[in-house]
């Protein structure tokens, strides 16, 4: 279960990435997306996207005209369990049920392997990797200048060596 859970986010990050970029924002920018674009993200109107925060508890950033796209796909996630557990009409057994106990499941396995240290933003792994190519860049410009420029070179080309393959592993940062 916890693969698909992961491949699931995973295929849900890309579809979010590329919406993003197509409107000319970053990974970065996630935190300020702008009421439009959380809109095209769900197929939804702006103004369904207002209704969410102003009915349905969407969060919303203080500025009031831009959101925090975690914290609205995670609402999201939420709602969606919200929305079915509310259908009166939901029989057990029946393909309403099952996508209800499906989404549920998702949702506390997300969780558990979150609170087991298990599940890690993406975004907080390349922040750490960036920290430690730093320290690394520091001790090897302290080699150069006890060593040589050649001692430099080498370390300044395993990191390099690095960069490319936490690229190809993770994606580009912010991306």
């Amino acid at each position: 279960m916890a693969r698909v859970v992961q491949a699931a986010w995973e295929e849900r990050l890309a579809w979010v990435d590329k919406i993003i970029r197509r409107a000319g924002y970053t990974r970065g920018d996630m935190k300020a997306v702008p009421t439009r674009i959380v809109g095209k993200l769900y197929r939804v109107t702006a103004r369904a996207v207002g209704m969410w925060h102003a009915k349905s508890g969407c969060p919303r950033n203080s500025d009031s005209t831009t959101y925090d796209l975690a914290a609205v796909i995670e609402w999201h996630e939420g709602w969606k369990i919200d929305t079915l557990n509310h259908q009166s009409a939901i029989e057990e057994g029946s393909p309403g049920m099952e996508r209800l106990r499906l989404a549920k499941a998702a949702r506390e396995e997300i969780a558990l392997e979150r609170d087991r240290g298990r599940l890690i933003a993406r975004e907080d792994v390349h922040q750490a990797l960036g920290r430690l190519a730093t320290i690394l860049r520091g001790a090897g410009e302290g080699l150069g200048r006890q060593y040589g420029a050649d001692a430099q070179g080498v370390l300044d080309e395993a990191l390099a060596d690095f960069t490319a393959e936490a690229r190809n592993s993770f994606g580009k940062a912010g991306k």
